[in-house]
């Protein structure tokens, strides 16, 4: 069992990146503290801390809430299209819009004489994408009890309804 699952997330950056540098310490004969310290900064910025840095970004959104004006902003639109559908829809939806938007911008990178195209809505789209999943899978960290189905129905026509 892996037991940094346990650890909060906004703290598990810095362990990875302390056990990597004991780990390397103790394993080093010659300059043992360069290369600890070497293990530690790969360790901060390896896949994955940037997987953990997206999950904790998705978090502080959904704990800014419905009604803050940079989460308006960001997914009013897409949300906006999605107004009439319930979870599993709009789930299905957003994931066909992600394999969409990603084969474009991939198809994109190939032709040699186009534009680069940006890669932010890909991103909002990855972050929709896994909120949508929080809250089928785990609707009580979101709603702050115990989930049930309305429970999600309620806060997903909630997060529609404030983003227009």
């Amino acid at each position: 069992m892996n037991v940094i699952a346990f650890v909060p997330r906004a703290e598990r950056d810095a362990i990875r990146a302390k056990e990597a540098y004991d780990r390397a310490y103790r394993n080093s004969n010659h300059h043992p503290a360069f290369l600890a310290t070497q293990a530690a900064i790969e360790a901060a910025f390896d896949e994955s801390a940037g997987i953990n840095s997206f999950k904790r970004r998705v978090e502080y959104a959904i704990k800014r809430g419905t009604g803050h004006p940079a989460n308006r902003a960001r997914y009013g639109g897409r949300l906006r299209a999605l107004q009439d559908m319930n979870l599993a829809d709009a789930i299905k939806q957003v994931e066909g819009w992600y394999r969409r938007e990603a084969e474009w911008i991939e198809q994109s990178l190939l032709c040699r004489y186009a534009p680069q195209p940006s890669t932010l809505s890909l991103e909002v789209l990855r972050e929709l994408r896994l909120m949508l999943r929080m809250l089928r899978v785990d609707g009580r960290s979101i709603l702050g009890c115990k989930p049930r189905r309305t429970n999600l129905r309620v806060y997903f026509t909630t997060l529609v309804t404030l983003a227009s």
